[in-house]
């Protein structure tokens, strides 16, 4: 967590108790004026609720339904964990790198490295070109593959704005591993940019 979630985190703890020593002490008193301070105590907590808890809750339910396995939480090593919550970029995809070096199929860390380099360090195509060696480095099985293939897409249609370069990874996909749900997801998602090539104005491919 950075230095700055770290002091909104304590400010807002400290409004949020005042206001709760604040109702105790005017129990039996106007309920007006207790449903005013209720109100502003709830307040407290939502926006705690959306700025801190809501956005882990939402990586973990991503992490255990999109990557192959279910948790990556154990293979993260803690070093980089903390170096991203302090804002080193750099210095957390050094870390994952020094993982992915022990254990060369190490999806989690190759996952955090794309994630990082393409959303954090504003640079998609140094992500892409990772994720596509790391794809020719070894034969991976076909939940790993297409999970990383998925990514390039991704990446490639959402950050890059290539979509033929993000229907050419669905394509492996459907063509690597037809009758599979892969494929089936990889056909869902060429449809998805075909309406959004034309909503965009472009043809589809």
């Amino acid at each position: 967590m950075s230095t700055k979630s770290i002091v909104f985190l304590l400010g807002a703890g400290v409004f949020a108790l005042l206001v709760v020593r604040l109702a105790g002490r005017m129990q039996g008193s106007d309920p007006g004026m207790m449903a005013v301070v209720m109100l502003f105590g709830g307040t407290i907590l939502g926006v705690l609720a959306i700025r801190f808890i809501l956005p882990r809750l939402g990586d973990a339910v991503g992490a255990f339904f999109y990557m192959p396995g279910g948790s990556t939480t154990a293979a993260e090593p803690a070093r980089g964990v903390a170096l991203m919550e302090q804002g080193d970029y750099l210095g957390a995809v050094t870390e994952y790198e020094k993982a992915l070096k022990e254990n060369l199929g190490d999806l989690p860390a190759i996952a955090e490295i794309a994630k990082i380099r393409a959303e954090r360090l504003n640079d998609p195509g140094a992500a892409v070109s990772f994720l596509e060696t790391q794809l020719a480095s070894r034969a991976w099985r076909p939940d790993d593959e297409s999970f990383m293939r998925f990514r390039v897409a991704a990446i490639r249609s959402e950050l890059m704005q290539d979509y033929t370069g993000a229907e050419t990874a669905l394509g492996q996909v459907i063509v690597k591993f037809p009758g599979t749900r892969h494929s089936a997801n990889a056909s869902h998602k060429l449809k998805e940019l075909a309406s959004l090539r034309l909503l965009e104005g472009g043809k589809p491919s």
